[in-house]
């Protein structure tokens, strides 16, 4: 359980030790909700986070535009992106530049905790 509050997301391809693009936030921050708006996002440690319960949850670039429809799909500083569906445990949508991993086994979503 990721109880502490600080929370850091990330991705990468699985049995790498790097990721391949993270951000890190204040709990309240990082689960900021947007529901399932699709151009909503909260600023907060230069990051432009978003969460749904039953939609996705990511972040971009500080003030980069988002589109999600459910995930992110811009194509703006890709490298900046990352974007997971809620409904799914899988690689997640997006991982930088790399989309399509919705059901994907070859990335893995990571998320740390601190205080």
């Amino acid at each position: 359980i990721c109880n502490k509050q600080k929370l850091m997301l990330g991705c990468r391809p699985v049995g790498s030790s790097l990721l391949s693009v993270a951000a890190m936030g204040l709990r309240g921050d990082v689960l900021y909700s947007c529901g399932e708006s699709t151009s909503c996002t909260h600023i907060a440690n230069g990051v432009g986070w978003y969460f749904a319960y039953e939609y996705s949850w990511g972040f971009v670039n500080n003030n980069d535009i988002v589109y999600r429809y459910a995930c992110d799909t811009t194509s703006t500083n890709p490298i900046y992106r990352l974007c997971w569906t809620t409904l799914s445990a899988h690689g997640g949508y997006r991982c930088g530049n790399i989309t399509g991993l919705s059901s994907s086994t070859t990335y893995q979503r990571v998320i740390y905790h601190s205080n």
